[in-house]
């Protein structure tokens, strides 16, 4: 199954898979923005984690060089557009009743970008990954 990616007239970003090295603190603000006032305490305290992991250079590095060598890495999509990260899409391994799968998760597009197709491409984009 092929999604078509480039269904955005409005949109003269670029959609590309998430760099944890380059992406996590903005990612976290993305994040942030979005969702904070719907977050649990467990919502929160990921997104504290999220940003101690991108402060630690060690941790990205061994981070990014597992990611690389898992069987279902963790990975996920970002947007950017006028030099800054915009849109952003997660995808998280799990297994289904013994199946191996993904979670799409924490699809988030900054407020000032909504209404372009932002999530729609990045949504696609992960489809075509998970169905390949």
């Amino acid at each position: 199954m092929i999604f078509d990616t480039t269904i955005a007239p409005t949109t003269h970003g670029q959609l590309r898979k998430l760099d944890m090295r380059r992406d996590l603190a903005r990612v976290a603000d993305l994040v942030e923005l979005c969702f904070y006032d719907t977050l649990d305490p467990e919502g929160k305290q990921y997104l504290k984690e999220m940003r101690k992991a991108a402060q630690n250079a060690s941790w990205l590095m061994w981070a990014s060089s597992m990611i690389d060598e898992a069987p279902m890495p963790p990975s996920g999509y970002v947007w950017e557009e006028d030099g800054q990260l915009v849109g952003n899409l997660s995808l998280i391994p799990i297994n289904l009743q013994g199946r191996r799968g993904y979670m799409i998760a924490n699809v988030a597009t900054h407020p000032d970008y909504r209404g372009r197709g932002i999530a729609r491409l990045l949504t696609a984009a992960a489809l075509d990954y998970i169905h390949s």
